[in-house]
């Protein structure tokens, strides 16, 4: 029998190009990862439920409104279905690290929450794929496999956080994970 996959992403350097030591405020700084667009209509087919799960201390600063974000996130979701994939939830958290929330990973509140909101996730083998320590955290707090994008260079970055998969792509889920994670998984037919 087929195992079932649901897939966590992170938002900033997974679905959006990062933003070295700012954040993203408005869709005209919202630039969409190629990878990503190229690999959502896949990994959507692959999966019953993708949700992200952002760290957005962006409102608490006051630099972005929660209206800014929300459109922000409007956005990526309209576009993610243009290109033939989904997004089925976006939980995020608005607070300062200071603040010590329950939300904010590495924390698991907003995966909680997602697990609260869709009861058929745990029935699933879940991924949740982060380019930072804290969502390889949060995904071991949670009891995710934690799959680390690896993003210019920053393999250093997870050597401490140790996640279950490290990627340079996500063209990578369907070639190196996958037929790891998932009983009978077949790779699509390459005609050469």
């Amino acid at each position: 029998m087929k195992k079932r996959l649901s897939i966590f992403l992170d938002r900033d350097g997974i679905i959006n190009q990062h933003v070295p030591n700012d954040y993203v405020k408005s869709i005209d700084e919202f630039q969409f990862r190629s990878d990503y667009l190229n690999e959502i209509k896949f990994l959507t087919e692959s999966s019953n439920y993708i949700v992200v799960v952002t760290n957005q201390q962006g409102v608490g600063k006051k630099l972005m409104t929660l209206k800014a974000l929300q459109e922000i996130h409007e956005f990526m979701i309209q576009k993610t279905k243009s290109e033939g994939g989904k997004i089925d939830a976006v939980y995020y958290c608005p607070h300062l690290k200071e603040q010590n929330c329950d939300c904010r990973k590495p924390k698991t509140g907003m995966i909680d929450q997602a697990f609260l909101d869709f009861p058929a996730l745990r029935k699933d083998v879940v991924l949740l794929i982060g380019d930072s320590p804290s969502d390889i955290e949060a995904a071991r707090n949670a009891g995710l496999i934690s799959v680390g994008l690896v993003r210019n260079g920053n393999e250093q970055d997870f050597i401490e956080s140790k996640p279950n998969f490290l990627i340079k792509s996500l063209a990578q889920i369907k070639t190196h994970i996958l037929p790891i994670v998932l009983d009978n998984y077949e790779s699509p037919k390459i005609d050469l």
